[in-house]
C-alpha cells in the first residue's frame, strides 16, 4: 500500500511539473507574438480600398494588440510641419463598454505664431498635397449644415450635439503657438480624451484624414491620413500596482509550491 501511495504520489508530481512547464512555454510563445513586428499597417496607397474594420475583425485580431489609428505629418501636403496625431483605445477605461479613445499629438513646425484647428476629415487625401480632397469636416449628425468648416468659436462643447464628431480643437483644445521659436522647433504635445471618436460602427472614424486648419478656421495648411495600425495592448495594473499577467504567474507559482509540499509529505510519511 505504501509503494501503491508513493508511486501515485509522484506520477501526480510528475503530471504537475509537465503542466508547468506547458505553462511556460504557453507565455513564451506569448511575448515572441507580442515582440514579433506587425505586418498589418496599411500604406496611404491602398488606405481608400480598406475596409471599416467590424466587431468580428476586431475581435479576430491577435491576442495582446489594439487598434490604432495614426497620421504621420512631414508628407508633400504637411507644408513644413512634421510630427504625429495618433487614436487608440484609452489606457483606462470606466466600464466594459467605455469606448473612449485617447488623441496624442505631437506637431512641430508650425508656419508663425497663432492658433490652429484640428478636425478629422470626411475622406482620405487622394495625393500628397491635395488637402481639398479629404472633404467637410467629418459630420454624421449634421450639425454643421451647409458649412466646410466652422467658425473657429463656434462649437460649444458643454451642449450636447453642438459639435461635429470630428471637430477635435472644437470639442476639446485649440493648438496655440505662443511664438516663432516654439513654432519652428519646439514640439507642441496635445493630449485629448474623446468618448464619441468609433473605430467601428456607421460613424466610425477609420479610413478618413486628419487636416490642420490656419486661424481663420478653414485655410487647410497640413493634412495626412489615418493610418490603421496594430499595437501592442497595455496591460492594466491590479490594486498593488502589479501587472496582471505578473500577479496571475505569481499566483499560480504559490498554488504549485503548496502542491509540491503535500506530495513530498505523502511521499515521506505515507
Amino acid at each position: 500500500m505504501y509503494l501503491l501511495t508513493s508511486y501515485s504520489a509522484l506520477l501526480a508530481l510528475l503530471i504537475i511539473l509537465g503542466v508547468l512547464n506547458s505553462t511556460k512555454a504557453q507565455q513564451v510563445a506569448d511575448i515572441g507574438q507580442l515582440a514579433r513586428p506587425s505586418n498589418q499597417t496599411l500604406d496611404a496607397s491602398s488606405l481608400a480600398s480598406h475596409n471599416t474594420p467590424t466587431a468580428s475583425d476586431m475581435a479576430s485580431s491577435t491576442p495582446g494588440e489594439a487598434l490604432s489609428l495614426v497620421a504621420q505629418f512631414g508628407n508633400q501636403a504637411s507644408n513644413g510641419i512634421n510630427g504625429t496625431v495618433e487614436i487608440r483605445m484609452a489606457a483606462h477605461q470606466d466600464s466594459p463598454i467605455d469606448k473612449t479613445k485617447d488623441v496624442d499629438m505631437t506637431l512641430t513646425g508650425f508656419p508663425a505664431a497663432g492658433f490652429y484647428y484640428l478636425s478629422i476629415n470626411e475622406f482620405p487625401i487622394e495625393s500628397e498635397g491635395d488637402c481639398s480632397s479629404a472633404g467637410r469636416i467629418y459630420d454624421p449628425d449634421g450639425v454643421l449644415g451647409n458649412q466646410t468648416s466652422p467658425p473657429p468659436s463656434s462649437c460649444r462643447p458643454t451642449i450636447a450635439g453642438d459639435c461635429s464628431l470630428g471637430d477635435l480643437s472644437g470639442k476639446w483644445k485649440a493648438i496655440r503657438v505662443t511664438n516663432q521659436t516654439q513654432a519652428s522647433s519646439s514640439p507642441l504635445i496635445l493630449k485629448y480624451r474623446d468618448p464619441s471618436l468609433m473605430f467601428e460602427g456607421a460613424n466610425s472614424i477609420v479610413n478618413r484624414s486628419v487636416v490642420i486648419r490656419g486661424s481663420d478656421g478653414s485655410s487647410r495648411i497640413a493634412c495626412s491620413n489615418l493610418i490603421t495600425q496594430m499595437s501592442a495592448a497595455k496591460i492594466a495594473p491590479d490594486a498593488q500596482g502589479v501587472p496582471r499577467a505578473q500577479a496571475n504567474d505569481a499566483s499560480r507559482s504559490r498554488i504549485s509550491l503548496s502542491l509540491l509540499l503535500c506530495l513530498f509529505s505523502s511521499v515521506v510519511y505515507g
